[in-house]
């Protein structure tokens, strides 16, 4: 186990809090090497966006604003005057008293040092310090190393995502059987969300009814971020039985985003149309740019669904969580 105190020359070497004016540059260095391939495209555009607030020294400015600054940075492991090691935090958005850990780097020549569980154990101290009911956090499935780590510090699994990607092109001709959404279909939206991710599994996944609300504040508030998005039903007797989002950006090259809820109860029957629908509805912009799917709780007729119209997967998530009540 490394210390947090030791010197190199001039250099302090170990832990310290990440400082977003100093350090952010090294960081992005740092988790371009630890994950390489494994980053997902909206992943490689959020460092590239990140990287060009840096260059512009806007990056602290916004750390200051932020109303929790002293949390969003997290922690960075030093030595020799290099950060080797980094771990983020942040409050949950849907609020639940909880926190996330994001990305947990160590450079692949520091690795098996100890160095990933001193930054975890700092930001659960943090979190502890600050009072906070619970801290959650995503790994590769295939992870065993970090997964073994996390279920060291008392990480529980509550449930996995399976991440798709479709590369530009155009869709496949619509199946005809859904109605465009109205307003007042947003509660059962919620409702259709909630009966697909199971209860554990939620709060990790960050589902606020906000999310699902077809409203015209909800539609401004994604024309200020340049978004639009379009919602196709799935009805049968009176009933919402499936839903397909379709989120987008008139501009820039992030990838378009693609939802698809059906009901438990109704697996098997509705995930082709759903997944055709959300295709069409993209306008010839959109399909230029490559399309992502996040699926909580796959089943294998959505996913077949998905791969029938060009999708492939890159990785699985799950989705862990300390409990600090306890």
């Amino acid at each position: 186990m490394p210390t947090t105190t030791g010197h190199s020359g001039r250099h302090h070497d170990g832990l310290r809090p990440f400082d977003p004016y100093r350090d952010t540059h090294q960081v992005l260095d740092l988790v371009e090497v630890a994950f390489g391939d494994a980053l997902d495209p909206d992943e490689r555009l959020a460092l590239a966006r990140m990287r060009r607030l840096a260059r512009r020294r806007l990056l602290r400015l916004l750390f200051l604003l932020d109303g929790d600054a002293r949390v969003a940075p997290g922690f960075v492991w030093v030595a020799g005057g290099r950060i080797v090691g980094n771990v983020s935090l942040r409050r949950s958005r849907a609020g639940w008293g909880g926190f996330f850990i994001g990305n947990v780097a160590v450079h692949p020549d520091w690795r098996g040092q100890g160095i990933a569980r001193a930054l975890v154990q700092a930001a659960i101290d943090l979190v502890v310090s600050l009072n906070g009911h619970w801290v959650g956090l995503e790994v590769r499935t295939d992870n065993l190393v970090a997964r073994t780590l996390y279920e060291h510090f008392g990480f529980q699994a509550h449930g996995e995502t399976a991440h798709l990607l479709r590369p530009p092109g155009p869709p496949p001709p619509p199946d005809g059987q859904l109605r465009r959404a109205r307003p007042g279909d947003g509660p059962a939206l919620f409702t259709l969300v909630q009966a697909v991710v199971p209860e554990p599994q939620r709060s990790l996944l960050e589902l606020t009814r906000d999310e699902y609300r077809l409203d015209f504040e909800r539609m401004l508030d994604l024309l200020l971020y340049g978004r639009r998005e379009h919602w196709w039903i799935a009805e049968e007797g009176g009933q919402v039985r499936g839903a397909v989002r379709l989120l987008y950006n008139w501009y820039g090259d992030r990838p378009a985003r693609l939802e698809v809820l059906v009901a438990p109860a109704q697996r098997g029957r509705w995930e082709r149309a759903l997944v055709r629908q959300g295709l069409g509805a993209r306008p010839s912009a959109a399909q230029r740019r490559m399309l992502v799917t996040e699926v909580p709780a796959p089943s294998e007729p959505l996913l077949a669904a998905l791969r029938e119209v060009g999708f492939r997967e890159q990785r699985r998530l799950v989705q862990m969580r300390l409990d600090l009540r306890t």
